[in-house]
């Protein structure tokens, strides 16, 4: 009997002492900072809050492994004997909890997974955590938004009297709602509020909430941007729309438009066909380049339109209205005539004289023609014009067997002349459709290839006269818009104007060439002055030749006069350079008689009469 409680005390013994053996220290450690600002968890040491671990080693409840914040630098940290073992998550583990000195708090247990804790026979240092695993990364910040809305309001796009208001938008609320609005509680047109953002990087935009429900006023493209870290942020003050106030002023403006110049020429006619005159431009008061905002003509002034208009929240500068006058024909919003490019401006200092105190500064604008065209441009009087243009190259092209005249626009071919006829914007440019008693068909009742005719132009005509010859009414002298032009005075006198058919163009070139040949001669010396040499042989049948001297280069021209003084040649010979020349003129197609020729180049010309006898 001695024996076996004998043999019973060494058992217990050695249980005992197999028991105590098997228990390690481990040290528990846990970063409570973000539990301490975090509303969901809402630690709070000061108010009696503490930690515990609870796990499968202590039956998951109790207080008896409580940990203490010994540095004050949010880590509690507790070191106690756990049994050896391998406590997992998927069946036992660890959490830490936050519980209260309180019998009537309740616990806040980590919302994690099960910590795992393997414990063997040295003591085990546990690596740090964060409760709930949440590290300082994650601690919301708050952040500070300002903006400023005093030009919104200023330009009528933000109106708070009436109930609009801002709110933030972005992408940390995915975009969208009112729950971010901010507010001016000074009336200084700056809108604030702060809030709790999570780290990281936000894209928002600050919106217009309108109180009549129109839809929200976004601010523009890019989207703005925060970076949230481990501080609050105060945002700087930013414009609504990255728009910055500017002056604005509210001005009457007094636009003034001549018209009598489109009323000549045929372009305005208010009385017969009821044309109104109207204006459009980038302003509402002058329906943003649309509508139909009229001129009205001045009573005291025939011909003059203008009106008074009122513009709200101009911004002053050189260029604050950019606006055009059109004719509306007819009263139509459709059928118009818009002035040309550039736009015309008013330009607004935001200093103008309100006069008559009813909140505008006035502006008067000079009285302008509509489209630039003022009647120095045109005829105020009929005017006529003898047209003469010698032509002996039609024939000679008609002739030549490897040629042919063709109608630029038809395609028809010329094999003999039976007019000559003149075309331009006074008659509409009939090609192939003229009119056999006008006067726009020329003669040459001498037969001396001269073919001639005097128009009467009417007032309206512009003076520079743009024109182009043709044979047997088509359009042939030269390529597509190579004219003849001529400015005319306005002085109602009668004028001559001489022309050589095809001159202006490369159609009749090498016939040109045949009747006049240029050739430089001499040793290589330049000339010390202009000098134009006596024809020979002179007289002379049918050639002569005329030799001329240029000091320096310069455009220069040889003139054919016939004894009544009417120019029946005229040939450009281009940029000459300097240098001793002499010209060939062939004269078979001129009839028998005196003529002056005539040598200009740059500054220098010289006239002398020579006879051609047949």
């Amino acid at each position: 009997m001695k024996v076996f409680r004998s043999v019973l005390v060494v058992a217990l013994g050695i249980l005992m002492f197999t028991s105590m053996a098997s228990a390690t220290d481990v040290s528990f450690a846990v970063n409570m900072k973000y539990a301490t600002v975090d509303t969901v968890s809402g630690f709070d040491p000061a108010n009696g809050d503490y930690v515990v671990v609870r796990g499968t080693f202590n039956g998951w409840a109790g207080n008896d492994l409580a940990l203490t914040d010994a540095g004050g630098d949010s880590i509690w940290v507790g070191t106690y004997d756990i049994a050896e073992g391998s406590y997992l998550p998927d069946s036992d583990g660890f959490k830490y909890v936050i519980t209260n000195t309180s019998v009537d708090s309740s616990d806040q247990w980590e919302n994690v997974t099960n910590r795992a804790l393997t414990v063997a026979t040295e003591a085990v240092e546990l690596d740090t955590v964060w409760f709930d695993n949440k590290d300082p990364n994650a601690i919301p910040q708050d952040v500070t938004f300002a903006v400023n809305m005093k030009f919104a309001t200023q330009t009528f796009a933000f109106d708070p009297g009436a109930g609009d208001s801002v709110v933030v938008r972005g992408s940390f609320f995915g975009w969208g709602g009112t729950d971010f609005p901010l507010h001016d509680e000074d009336d200084d047109s700056i809108w604030t509020a702060t809030y709790p953002m999570d780290p990281g990087d936000h894209t928002y935009k600050f919106v217009i909430i309108y109180f009549d429900g129109a839809s929200d006023g976004w601010e523009a493209d890019p989207n703005r941007t925060l970076t949230v870290a481990s501080e609050a942020i105060e945002l700087d003050t930013v414009w609504f729309n990255r728009q910055e106030p500017v002056e604005i002023a509210n001005v009457e403006v007094l636009f003034q438009v001549d018209m009598s110049v489109q009323a000549l020429v045929g372009n305005f006619d208010p009385s017969g066909n009821n044309d109104i005159v109207i204006i459009r431009g980038d302003h509402s008061a002058i329906g943003n380049w649309g509508g139909t905002v009229q001129i009205s003509e001045d009573a005291l002034n025939p011909g003059i339109y203008s009106s008074w208009i009122s513009f709200d929240a101009v911004t002053p500068g050189d260029a604050s209205i950019n606006y055009k006058f059109l004719i509306s024909y007819a009263g139509s919003a459709d059928d118009v005539a818009w002035e040309t490019d550039p736009n015309r401006t008013v330009a607004v200092t935001g200093s103008e004289e309100d006069t008559d105190s009813d909140g505008y500064g006035e502006i008067e604008l000079d009285v302008v023609y509509f489209d630039r065209a003022d009647a120095s441009g045109y005829l105020t009087a009929p005017k006529a014009v003898t047209f003469n243009v010698w032509a002996p190259v039609v024939q000679m092209k008609i002739d030549d067997p490897d040629s042919v005249i063709i109608d630029v626009q038809t395609g028809d071919p010329i094999t003999a002349i039976g007019n000559i006829v003149i075309s331009g914007y006074f008659n509409n440019w009939p090609w192939g459709d003229f009119d056999p008693e006008s006067d726009d068909i020329l003669s040459d009742d001498d037969n001396d290839d001269v073919w001639t005719t005097t128009l009467t132009l009417e007032e309206g005509t512009a003076r520079e006269f743009i024109y182009k010859y043709g044979v047997n009414g088509y359009d042939n002298e030269a390529g597509f818009a190579q004219n003849h032009s001529v400015t005319l005075e306005d002085d109602g006198a009668a004028v001559t104007v001489t022309d050589s058919f095809g001159i202006q163009g490369t159609l009749y070139n090498p016939y040109w060439d045949m009747i006049l040949s240029v050739r430089e001669v001499g040793n290589g010396a330049l000339p010390q002055q202009f000098e134009m040499a006596q024809n020979y042989p002179n007289p002379f049948n049918p050639s002569t030749t005329i030799a001329f001297n240029l000091p320096q280069a310069g455009l220069t021209t040889l003139r054919v006069f016939n004894i009544m003084g009417q120019e029946v040649y005229n040939h450009d010979l281009g940029n000459m350079n300097a240098g001793t020349y002499e010209i060939t003129l062939d004269a078979s197609n001129f009839s028998s008689g005196v003529y002056f020729y005539r040598l200009e180049s740059g500054q220098f010309n010289a006239t002398k009469k020579m006879m051609l006898l047949k």
